[in-house]
């Protein structure tokens, strides 16, 4: 990355406001660079974060996650071959009251592969039962900072996935309903990895640029696959599969084309329809219309599977009232209809 895009993508965390989400950033050779002024991990311990800064990064992980035994293998993986993880784990301080808290760690490639590696720590105050869904808000606390147009993103597609999978034609189980809701939460933190200066660019991608983005399924695969299991890790990372299996996006490890469950499915056309229906750097939003055009178009190029449409745009007649109140809560505004009336 140009050296004044590191500023400003170092600058964006140390301006946060929440000071329990921080960034820890290594060059290739495992040399720290880079320590956000809000890092949980490096604040509960009273260490200056720039004291880090040039220090070997294996030798503070090893400090650091001296509570995770696996922490010192993943990070080798990360190292030689740039596998994303993510990790869950109670910590202890001695200087601050009330701990044990738990932490989630997202470690990944940082942008383009020229950084090194980045570390995402999001610290959980409060304690609670509920250790999955503590971890997906962590990811996606974190994919929102390095990508601000994922606001809320996560919440819409989830809510128009749990819809579409009470359908009948799905028979999905009780278990497989709150895994895909807890999937779509999750389905873009694999853009942790992509460079914010694609995310955010408002022309057309290159191809370069594109190889990028198509990488973000996969790896946000990896990331959630330690911390919400292999269930959610197999949705998040097939979610871009086309039905026919003949898509640009790198297959997930253990696919075949075509292979994707009724959940990633289902994601998949929530996931284009939100995104349609919204305010993007390289788009204004979609009417309701054009999207479902949009849907049709995708079901005859063989993109989107045509049962999964079918049962969309049912959910989207019958219940278009809590479709519009989930769209003015999350996205800020309300569905439109042709000739930007709203969807009624």
């Amino acid at each position: 990355m140009p050296a004044e895009e590191c500023s400003e993508y170092f600058n964006r965390f140390n301006r946060d406001s929440n000071e329990d989400h921080g960034l820890i950033v290594s060059d290739r050779k495992g040399v720290i660079r880079f320590v956000s002024n809000n890092q949980p991990l490096v604040r509960i311990g009273r260490v200056n974060p720039e004291s880090l800064v040039g220090h070997n990064l294996k030798k503070v992980f090893a400090s650091l996650f001296e509570s995770v035994p696996e922490s010192k293998d993943l990070l080798s993986r990360l190292q030689k071959n740039n596998e994303a993880f993510s990790l869950s784990f109670d910590y202890s301080s001695p200087f601050i009251k009330g701990f044990p808290r738990r932490f989630i760690v997202a470690a990944h490639e940082f942008p383009e592969g020229k950084g090194g590696l980045a570390f995402h720590t999001v610290c959980q105050k409060e304690s609670s039962n509920a250790i999955r869904s503590q971890a997906a808000n962590a990811l996606v606390y974190a994919s929102q900072v390095h990508d601000p147009q994922l606001k809320n993103h996560g919440r819409l597609v989830s809510y128009l996935s749990g819809l579409t999978a009470q359908e009948p034609e799905f028979n999905l189980s009780k278990r497989s309903q709150e895994n895909l809701q807890l999937a779509s939460l999750v389905h873009d933190v694999g853009k942790l990895a992509v460079p914010t200066g694609i995310l955010s660019k408002q022309s057309d991608l290159s191809n370069r640029e594109k190889v990028f983005l198509r990488t973000h399924p996969h790896v946000g695969g990896q990331l959630v696959k330690g911390i919400l299991g292999d269930e959610i890790a197999e949705i998040v990372g097939a979610h871009h599969m086309n039905a026919n299996g003949t898509n640009g996006y790198p297959m997930p490890k253990g696919f075949k084309p075509g292979s994707a469950s009724n959940e990633a499915r289902i994601l998949k056309v929530a996931d284009a329809y939100a995104s349609l229906l919204t305010k993007r750097n390289y788009h204004e939003p979609w009417t309701h219309e054009e999207a479902l055009s949009e849907l049709d178009a995708g079901v005859k190029r063989g993109e989107f599977d045509p049962k999964v449409v079918g049962a969309f745009k049912k959910t989207l007649s019958g219940s278009a009232e809590k479709i519009d109140r989930a769209f003015k809560e999350f996205n800020g505004a309300p569905r439109t209809s042709s000739g930007s009336t709203p969807v009624s």
